[in-house]
């Protein structure tokens, strides 16, 4: 595919990102879509066979930046503590700033879809699970070389974890309290995990 004709499409999964999010499946219509990323309606049918395509194309683009920009937050730290801490605050980040992106697929089984595209969804969903789990499981085994871990079974406790992380970023974004109040509760959830695997 040309540069041109990626560059397009990118920017129909960005704005069928945009109004998905803000009005949901059956809201959306293809023409505010096609408008909100500067074509005409019949451009989207060049790059996408229907509007649950779409979506799932819009689904698997975000996840795939999700754990691509989570891999590079990390990578680029040093140490397990530079490390987790960027983990959690990548996903704070993540959740303020796309609150509802992330409820919106969170929920995406709700939708009436066909079986196919809700069980696609799934996949995509259940697979950028599973790598951000194992982003966290080898911060834990760098944790573990550092002497800062006990011997724990990492997937295990990733997996976990997670749903940890992402509920206190959740809990403080629904709160909407200001940046000082997370700092604070991160500080609650890194000494409870610490606590218990440390």
């Amino acid at each position: 595919m040309a540069t041109n004709q990626r560059g397009k499409e990118k920017e129909i999964l960005k704005a069928a990102t945009i109004v998905f999010s803000d009005k949901g499946f059956h809201n959306a219509n293809m023409g505010e879509i096609a408008q909100r990323a500067g074509i005409g309606k019949g451009t989207i049918y060049e790059y996408f066979k229907n509007k649950e395509d779409l979506f799932f194309q819009m689904a698997d683009f975000n996840l795939e930046h999700y754990i691509a920009s989570l891999n590079d937050r990390v990578q680029s730290a040093v140490g397990f503590d530079e490390k987790f801490h960027g983990f959690i605050d990548f996903h704070y980040e993540l959740v303020n700033r796309n609150m509802k992106l992330a409820d919106f697929l969170f929920k995406s089984e709700q939708i009436s879809l066909k079986a196919e595209t809700k069980k696609k969804v799934a996949d995509v969903l259940f697979n950028a699970r599973a790598r951000a789990v194992g982003i966290i499981a080898d911060i834990l085994r760098i944790g573990q070389q550092e002497g800062k871990i006990r011997d724990i079974d990492r997937e295990f406790t990733a997996d976990i974890l997670i749903n940890m992380i992402l509920g206190c970023c959740g809990r403080h974004a629904t709160r909407k309290q200001r940046d000082e109040g997370f700092a604070l509760e991160k500080e609650k959830l890194m000494s409870m995990i610490m606590e218990g695997i440390g």
